[in-house]
C-alpha cells in the first residue's frame, strides 16, 4: 500500500489490520517517482488519483512499468464535461482534469488494451421477476418523456478504466 499522504497511511485500525496480512507492507510515495521494482504488480490500483497529478503521463508510465505480465491497472478519474463543466464546480485539489476523449488517449499510450465504464451515483427503482431466474438480463432507461432507451443514458461523474499491457 502506497499513499504520499501520511496522515492516510496512519489510519490505525486499517494499518494494524494489515499486519497481520503475510506480505503486505506500507509505504509513502510520490504517484509519479514510484520506487518499487519493475514488473513487481499483478494488480495497480489508481482511484481519484490522476486528477491530482499534473504529470499524469509519467504516472501512468511508472504504473506500466510496475505491472507484471498479464497484469491489470484499475484507474479512475472524474468525467470533466460532467464533474466541472456541467454543475460550476470546481475542485481546488484537481490539478487537470480530463474530458472522456482526453483520458482514452492518455490510457491508450501505454496500455493497448482496455476498457472504459461510466459511473455515476443514482437512485433507482427496479422490478424484477423473483420466481424466475431470468434468462439474461436487458438495462434500460426511461427517458424524460417516458420514452424506453436501451442501455444506460446518465452521464458518468466518474470513468473507471481497466488497463493491461498484455491482451
Amino acid at each position: 500500500v502506497s499513499d504520499i499522504n501520511a496522515d492516510m497511511l496512519a489510519v490505525g485500525r486499517e494499518r494494524a489490520a494489515a499486519k497481520q496480512i503475510d506480505g503486505l507492507t506500507w509505504k509513502q510515495e510520490h504517484a509519479e517517482r514510484l520506487s518499487f521494482a519493475d514488473a513487481s504488480f499483478d494488480l495497480i490500483t489508481s482511484f481519484e488519483t490522476l486528477e491530482h497529478v499534473q504529470a499524469q503521463e509519467r504516472m501512468l508510465a511508472g504504473f506500466a512499468r510496475l505491472l507484471a505480465p498479464g497484469g491489470v491497472l484499475l484507474v479512475s478519474t472524474p468525467d470533466k464535461q460532467t464533474y466541472t463543466d456541467a454543475t460550476g464546480t470546481v475542485n481546488e485539489h484537481h490539478v487537470r482534469e480530463l474530458y472522456r476523449d482526453e483520458f482514452e488517449a492518455l490510457i491508450a499510450t501505454r496500455f493497448p488494451t482496455r476498457r472504459v465504464y461510466g459511473q455515476t451515483l443514482l437512485f433507482q427503482s427496479v422490478l424484477w421477476r423473483v420466481d424466475t431466474p431470468a434468462a439474461g438480463s436487458h438495462v434500460a432507461t426511461v427517458e424524460d418523456r417516458g420514452d424506453i432507451a436501451p442501455g444506460l443514458s446518465y452521464p458518468p461523474m466518474y470513468y473507471l478504466a481497466a488497463c493491461a499491457r498484455d491482451a
